[in-house]
């Protein structure tokens, strides 16, 4: 397990309680590493909502729902933007003519109208029905994992069931190659690796997820087959057609979603029915559930 180390903290300005001043390191606080959960609950009952923490040159951590649900509701205040927008725009229109194009995950870094614009479209493509579609294959899939791993009567669950069960779904539904499942990982794992300590490299990380996706991507424009990138290919944004650009903002968010967040979801779900006798039974007893 990676080691974290705590930043060091810094003088509380004046304007700031003491009663709104928690100790917490989002990026070192060992606890939140070895037990996600067990730390947030923990916060929950003794930080208060909105807390200044003197960690990582000091700032302001929103933790409640009352409090989350509001500032996400407030983009004036709270934007999504990776980059302000006005800011990208000038920043791309500098670039020499032939440079790459700098890829963002949309449409998460984008606030409300361009929010709205790039998201109706993905509703679309990933309808009840679409995904509804796959829920065979992907049960199959599954049952041939555990019982390639069955007889042994153990695992490493990550490795053997995690891993490989979003991946391959994943890439299946997009259309890229199974056999390039590692590459993609390494490229994923780099990114999110990096994502905290080395910000001035995530553009060049996102460049490098697009390049990896280019060629399917294009092939797919003239060769249209049942995936999602031939599906992107035929919608329209804002009345537009869409763009190898939309493409690969498009997928660069599916690709770290489907290459990490699912899999380090099933790897704490895991974790926490390995911690909890009393729902293992229940579910030995009721294995319907």
């Amino acid at each position: 397990m990676a080691q974290s180390q705590l930043s060091s903290i810094v003088p509380k300005p004046d304007h700031v309680p003491d009663a709104l001043v928690y100790d917490f390191d989002i990026h070192g606080d060992p606890e939140l590493l070895v037990n996600p959960h067990g730390r947030l609950l923990d916060m929950a009952r003794n930080a208060p909502p909105v807390f200044w923490t003197p960690r990582n040159g000091g700032g302001w951590v929103i933790l409640s729902h009352a409090a989350n649900y509001a500032a996400s509701r407030d983009t004036e205040a709270f934007s999504s933007e990776f980059v302000p927008k006005a800011q990208m725009d000038a920043m791309l229109a500098s670039l020499p003519p032939g440079a790459p194009h700098i890829p963002l995950p949309v449409p998460i870094t984008l606030d409300p109208p361009e929010h709205t614009k790039y998201r109706q479209p993905l509703q679309k493509v990933f309808s009840p029905k679409t995904i509804n579609s796959l829920r065979t294959s992907i049960k199959d899939l599954a049952a041939e994992l555990i019982d390639a791993v069955k007889a042994d009567g153990a695992c490493e669950f990550m490795s053997a069931i995690a891993e490989p069960l979003p991946v391959q779904v994943f890439l299946k539904m997009l259309g890229l190659p199974l056999e390039r499942q590692e590459e993609y990982r390494a490229i994923v794992k780099e990114h999110m690796a990096a994502i905290d300590t080395d910000r001035a490299g995530s553009m060049r990380r996102l460049q490098r997820i697009a390049a990896a996706m280019r060629d399917t991507v294009l092939d797919r424009k003239d060769n249209p087959r049942d995936d999602i990138l031939s599906m992107l290919w035929q919608i329209e944004i804002d009345g537009k057609p869409t763009t190898l650009a939309d493409m690969e903002n498009y997928g660069v968010l599916l690709f770290i979603a489907g290459l990490d967040t699912v899999m380090n979801g099933m790897g704490l779900a895991m974790r926490g029915l390995a911690l909890d006798p009393a729902l293992q039974n229940q579910l030995r007893a009721e294995p319907k559930l």
